[in-house]
């Protein structure tokens, strides 16, 4: 079966992340805790978008709202979308020190395929906040911004 062409994935994964019809591909313990959308409603090629992920509750990570952009290349899916924190900073194994997120980096690990869509990205950045690493390390980071 063949992908579906990138602008008719990105309409479909928009109408999801706006919750059209009561849809949504971010699931199970993420759900309410990651919204996203285009950074700007002009965007006709659907390349920009942005969102708010609120990090693992009981945690470090938990009392922060963490700001990200999303770029999404001509080649998507087959090529993945690039993700970077705003703010706060986080300290991630997967984040670099400019707030880009290195897929490959992602723990525990995960692959990025042309099945994927932006939600498997954000669920899976927003699993590795449970990392009791990352939250130590991340603590005394919330006022600080890429």
């Amino acid at each position: 079966m063949a992908a579906a062409p990138r602008n008719f994935k990105l309409l479909e994964e928009y109408d999801a992340a706006i919750g059209k019809a009561g849809k949504s591909m971010v699931k199970g313990k993420h759900q309410g805790m990651i919204t996203y959308g285009l950074a700007d409603d002009e965007d006709m090629y659907l390349s920009h978008w942005k969102g708010m992920i609120i990090g693992i509750q009981g945690k470090q990570t938990g009392e922060f709202l963490y700001e990200f952009s999303i770029t999404v290349p001509k080649s998507y899916p087959e090529s993945p979308p690039i993700m970077k924190f705003l703010a706060p900073k986080i300290a991630m194994d997967c984040v670099d020190a400019g707030g880009k997120v290195h897929i490959n980096k992602i723990q525990p690990a995960f692959k990025w395929s042309a099945k994927c869509n932006l939600a498997d990205l954000l669920m899976a950045v927003r699993e590795n906040m449970a990392s009791d690493a990352v939250n130590k390390a991340s603590a005394g980071l919330g006022n600080t911004k890429y």
